[in-house]
């Protein structure tokens, strides 16, 4: 997981994901990194983060922990668009506060997820290129938005990277 700013980030921290038993299934701790950039319109927490792979238990507990957090929320959510985990990412608050934005639909409403895995492989067995990878804005940044765009060209990973623009205005 990498994050690129054109602004001087600084604070870099580590915060550790939910991770609860499951019986039987070995899993492994999970973590998200946080960084704060100076951005021009003031400082900006960035959460780059790979969620659970198998166990939907596991990732959803995550979910209700990053629900808690506001920032933009960059990484490998290992869920599909409308999943039970991407819904509730996006889920009303009970005390009012904001949801997240999913900063795709944002900047392109109406039009469905560009896949971010299996572009570039070509082997017999593979299957259909698909969205594992989001953005997601709380709601004060959700407005700052202008574009998001995955770059399909790079070949080095089985992920594409998700390349988002915010405006911070004059």
């Amino acid at each position: 997981m990498m994050v690129f700013s054109r602004h001087p980030v600084l604070q870099a921290q580590r915060l550790s994901l939910p991770w609860p038993p499951e019986p039987g299934v070995m899993g492994m701790p999970r973590t998200a990194r946080e960084f704060t950039v100076d951005a021009p319109g003031g400082p900006l927490r960035v959460i780059s983060l790979h969620l659970e792979c198998f166990l939907q238990r596991q990732r959803m507990a995550q979910v209700e922990r990053l629900r808690a957090l506001p920032a933009l929320l960059a990484g490998d959510f290992n869920m599909l668009p409308g999943s039970p985990e991407h819904q509730r990412l996006l889920a009303p608050f009970s005390d009012g506060t904001q949801p997240w934005r999913d900063c795709w639909r944002l900047a392109r409403p109406g039009r469905r997820h560009a896949p971010t895995v299996g572009l570039h492989d070509h082997h017999p067995d593979a299957s259909t290129p698909f969205t594992f990878d989001y953005v997601f804005a709380s709601a004060d940044l959700a407005g700052r938005v202008a574009r998001v765009r995955v770059d399909a060209s790079e070949q080095g990973s089985s992920h594409q990277a998700l390349l988002v623009e915010l405006d911070w205005g004059a």
